[in-house]
């Protein structure tokens, strides 16, 4: 998963040089401030982002022992709790574009706020399956603290890992078409008043 953490914080970037739109509506200067005010939500979320690959990383390198795998429950119980806080950035990312919507700015501007509001979601979703994901590494983890020989639960639950791992895969690679596409759309618009 941590090449897709680094994935989204490219796709943050690029989002982050969006820090103003230039236009001649009546509320361009409010669509600027929602765009700034998303894109510090989205620092947020990279700064968040770093510390749950830091987590991620701690609870992939455990001994698959009873007392081995305990800093791996520890460490996965910490990440579930910033990617909890993650989902407020979302939510408080998705807000501020969401705002632009009804305001009186060129169409272009709208329709660069819809498309970071689609990625916002991508962003999201991938948050969804990044818990899912680690709710059952926990599980698993659990099982081996436990000294289980529920061999065919293991199997169940590494099969569901790898499931969820390749979903967040290919949502990845949808996150990047799409940043590519707004970050093209920004340019070629202008948005950028260069």
């Amino acid at each position: 998963m941590s090449r897709v953490v680094k994935m989204i914080t490219c796709a943050l970037i690029g989002a982050l040089l969006a820090v103003s739109v230039a236009g001649c509506g009546d509320q361009t200067a409010e669509a600027n401030a929602a765009i700034e005010a998303a894109n510090k939500q989205a620092q947020t979320y990279m700064t968040l982002d770093k510390e749950i690959t830091v987590l991620m990383d701690k609870a992939g390198s455990v001994d698959f022992t009873p007392e081995g795998v305990k800093p791996g429950i520890e460490a996965i119980d910490e990440a579930l709790a910033k990617l909890a806080e993650r989902k407020t950035v979302v939510a408080n990312m998705k807000a501020e574009y969401a705002k632009i919507e009804s305001m009186d700015v060129r169409e272009e501007i709208k329709t660069y706020a819809k498309q970071q509001l689609e990625i916002a979601d991508i962003f999201g979703e991938m948050d969804e399956l990044g818990t899912k994901m680690l709710t059952d590494t926990k599980t698993l983890y659990q099982m081996v603290e436990a000294d289980s020989s529920d061999s065919a639960k293991a199997q169940e639950l590494a099969e569901a890992i790898e499931e969820t791992s390749a979903m967040i895969k290919e949502l990845g690679n949808e996150l990047r078409e799409k940043q590519a596409e707004s970050d093209k759309y920004f340019e070629d618009n202008n948005l950028g008043g260069k």
